[in-house]
């Protein structure tokens, strides 16, 4: 990690300019990774401790997507309660629930409405670590330079979950599950602490639009609706992006316990997908897109699904390995790119920007409700690694039609938009 740190220091002066609140960037990554490292441990053991209480991977698909049915409902009220609110402050509440979230399978029993309950927590401070990352890097990072941030960002990210996979393989072996929801607790908290170094160095931040009387639901549904006429397959495209990433963090972690039946590198599946998001985040941020981010999100999602094809039909655990390992490079590319196009959407929305958020946060929320039930259930049917082959042909598809679909440029109805903040 300290190599890596010292990479992204060594030329931050590239990445942004000295007048830009670029310093920010950084730390404000470390506690992305603190926290990524105790969710990541949580996702990795979450399907296999609860599949192995429920026996069914089916219904343990259907259990882990209800922490995204929770999220939908936080998409629809967080972006109408908390119009004025911080990226500090989203990050404090949202570690009061992550911590909650291994606290409790912990020290209850492995029963369902302890499950249930889990998913909740998990829901609700997912939901408000996106609000917390789009928040921040809208009020403290130059438009110019929201790719480079998004980059750098996933990149930290991408980190965490390098690490997570490898460090809760290691701590099953030892035999028990509790050793991981303990590491998971001390992640959060070290996060917790970094963030009250974090609040002290940042300036104080700004609204990021007038607080509104207004918390209608039936409001936001309206503003939801304008919204996504004009985004609708940028909006799926993040979706079906997502939908890859749950299916990894569910049937992936299934194949990766099928893997070690032969060969021991099966253990490291999950980190073949996420170790590119750590370099290819930070050249991205480095050098800059070649070409329109829509352009090149959609064109790399592509590459991703045509490699990922192979996966259903080899069985040597390395080949499977490097497969995956080349898909997540090009879709590693996919994510900042996409992210930092709904940021623009976001910055041009003035005061209804929240509501931007909360929509894309709903299809990322949507994806994890979709995606564990489907693969899971899938994986029943064809199997384990055909899942992924099916997700590349979904990848290739909708690529392909969103390259030639989405217009370069997206006009919001602002008037029409403004009236539903009276």
């Amino acid at each position: 990690m300290s190599i890596f740190l010292a990479t992204v220091l060594g030329h931050h002066h590239h990445v942004f300019p000295k007048t830009s609140p670029w310093a920010l960037v950084v730390p404000f990554s470390l506690i992305v990774f603190l926290v990524g490292v105790g969710d990541s441990l949580m996702s990795y053991i979450a399907p296999i401790y609860i599949e192995s209480h429920v026996a069914d991977s089916g219904v343990m698909g259907i259990i882990i997507a209800l922490s995204s049915l929770v999220g939908i409902f936080c998409d629809f009220t967080f972006s109408r309660i908390f119009k004025n609110k911080s990226h500090v402050f989203f990050f404090k509440t949202a570690l009061i629930f992550a911590l909650s979230y291994p606290i409790l399978f912990l020290t209850l029993p492995p029963y369902y409405p302890v499950f249930v309950l889990g998913m909740i927590a998990w829901g609700i401070y997912y939901e408000l670590l996106q609000f917390a990352d789009i928040n921040f890097v809208d009020t403290q990072v130059p438009k110019s330079h929201y790719a480079n941030a998004w980059g750098i960002l996933s990149s930290f990210r991408a980190t965490a979950y390098f690490i997570g996979p490898v460090v809760a393989g290691l701590l099953l072996s030892l035999g028990q599950t509790s050793y991981v929801f303990v590491t998971a607790i001390c992640f959060h908290l070290m996060a917790a602490f970094a963030l009250t170094i974090f609040h002290r160095l940042a300036k104080s931040t700004p609204p990021i639009q007038p607080a509104s009387n207004n918390g209608s639901i039936l409001l936001e549904l309206d503003a939801w609706f304008i919204l996504f006429k004009k985004v609708w397959p940028v909006y799926f495209f993040l979706f079906l992006l997502f939908l890859v990433d749950s299916t990894y963090w569910t049937v992936g972690t299934l194949v990766s316990q099928d893997l070690l039946k032969s060969h021991s590198s099966g253990a490291f599946f999950l980190s073949a997908y996420s170790l590119p998001g750590l370099f290819m985040g930070l050249l991205l941020s480095r050098f800059g897109s070649p070409t329109g981010k829509k352009h090149l999100a959609f064109v790399m999602a592509m590459l991703s699904g045509i490699v990922l094809l192979g996966v259903g039909f080899v069985s040597h655990p390395l080949v499977i390995l490097l497969l995956i390992f080349c898909s997540s490079m090009f879709l590693a590319v996919s994510f900042p790119e996409i992210f930092a196009v709904f940021e623009d959407y976001i910055n041009r929305l003035g005061s209804s920007k929240n509501d931007m958020i909360g929509l894309q946060s709903s299809a990322i929320s949507l994806a994890y409700i979709v995606g564990p039930i489907v693969s899971g259930f899938l994986a029943t049917i064809v199997g384990n690694q055909m899942v992924f082959t099916l997700l590349g042909v979904l990848l290739i598809a909708y690529s392909a039609f969103s390259l030639h679909l989405v217009p370069k440029k997206v006009h919001f109805p602002q008037q029409e938009l403004q009236s539903l903040q009276s």
